[in-house]
């Protein structure tokens, strides 16, 4: 049998067209991304492989295409949030390499799409890049900064948590204050360092300025007049008390060392004591021995009959012994000799005899004494020695 050319021709030219459609197909399920039309295209038996040589070529770049439209819907989002994402950055390059030397094989159209696409997303890739670039020069150039102010990067974002930057946070470090001094003032509700600095020109730290921030600045400084930063005043503000009213009440050298008056003392005991002239030392002292206020009050009475004025010990210090004769004065002192057993020689910043009228002595007693003028011994070194003579007529023993 002859076969003519033209039926060759035809044939051929029929086979093209088969060939044409196909790709075109391909190309198609690419952009939809449809790999089981795909590969059933790719399978089919419509192929004249022999009168088209370069379908190979097709083929391998029909599947890389496909590849870069995967990656294309998965990445062109993230890519044009400029988000951090280096698979996306690395895989759309690379991609986009292997693609650009075959899109000569595609059909007109498809070209033209797909070297549209590759150049967005080269361009999207390449800003990418420039932005990550800027956030880590950034990211230095702050770290840098607070390495300048004595911070390491790890510590940071405990600064930054609490709305610090670096100029806020050099401020207060020139003010000597920590991370957790911060920390109290930011939870208390001061602010800046320049209302901080206030607060510590009134004595008040980080340490206890939960206990005044409430009262406020103005309240606080009249309060520091009659109180220590440590001690918690908030209960008699919230009274009405009157500092003035407080005056040694609040004052732990007033205590006689007994024990602390906020945590014995109420203030309608203040009240009462203050009514009756009874004296912070005295009332806190003998709160130590279970005492009732009444009687309390009944001794300090007593006290009165035979101490027209109590001094304070400074007094007693200062004062040559026998000028001390039949003048009161508090007292605290601890045994350092014991010469009977309700006397003996006592330091109580200063030198004296100490006697009690009946019983034994403690090892040490707070409270009231009355000279007698001056007590003359022999020292262990055979000298004579001038001390304050003097009688417990109120006290209270305790432990140093």
């Amino acid at each position: 049998m002859v076969v003519s050319l033209l039926s060759v021709q035809l044939a051929f030219a029929d086979g093209n067209h088969v060939i044409d459609s196909l790709k075109l197909e391909m190309e198609k399920t690419v952009v939809e991304q449809d790999w089981q039309n795909l590969n059933k295209v790719m399978w089919s038996p419509g192929w004249n492989v022999e009168n088209a040589p370069n379908n190979l070529d097709f083929k391998g770049a029909i599947k890389l295409a496909y590849t870069f439209y995967k990656e294309y819907k998965e990445c062109k989002p993230v890519l044009e949030q400029g988000e951090n994402t280096h698979r996306c950055v690395n895989v759309v390059l690379e991609n986009c390499r292997g693609l650009e030397s075959r899109t000569h094989l595609f059909s007109k159209s498809f070209k033209s799409k797909i070297d549209a696409d590759i150049k967005e997303m080269k361009e999207l890739a390449q800003k990418t890049r420039d932005q990550e670039l800027n956030r880590v020069r950034e990211k230095n150039r702050k770290e840098n900064e607070w390495r300048r102010i004595g911070i390491r990067p790890s510590e940071v974002k405990h600064w930054e948590e609490l709305g610090l930057n670096v100029e806020s946070a050099e401020e207060w470090l020139e003010q000597h204050q920590s991370l957790y001094d911060i920390k109290a003032w930011l939870k208390n509700g001061v602010a800046t360092v320049d209302s901080a600095k206030l607060w510590i020109g009134l004595g008040v730290t980080s340490r206890n300025i939960d206990k005044w921030a409430s009262i406020g600045l103005e309240q606080t400084a009249e309060w520091l007049t009659v109180a220590s930063p440590e001690t918690d005043v908030s209960v008699y503000v919230q009274a009405g008390a009157n500092p003035k009213n407080l005056k040694g009440w609040l004052d732990p050298s007033y205590s006689w060392g007994v024990e602390n008056f906020s945590e014995s003392v109420s203030y309608e005991d203040v009240s009462f004591f203050n009514k009756n002239e009874v004296p912070p030392s005295f009332a806190i002292a003998m709160k130590s021995l279970n005492l009732k206020n009444n009687e309390i009050a009944r001794q300090w009475k007593n006290v009165k009959k035979q101490c027209k004025i109590i001094y304070p010990l400074e007094n007693l210090q200062s004062e040559n012994p026998y000028a001390t004769k039949g003048k009161c004065y508090e007292y605290t002192g601890t045994s350092i000799q014991l010469l009977s057993k309700n006397s003996g020689l006592f330091d109580g910043e200063v030198l004296s005899f100490v006697s009690v009228s009946s019983g034994i002595i403690p090892k040490s007693v707070v409270g009231i004494v009355k000279s007698s003028g001056a007590y003359i011994y022999k020292s262990t070194r055979g000298a004579k020695e001038t001390v304050p003579n003097l009688k417990l007529i109120q006290f209270v023993p305790y432990v140093d």
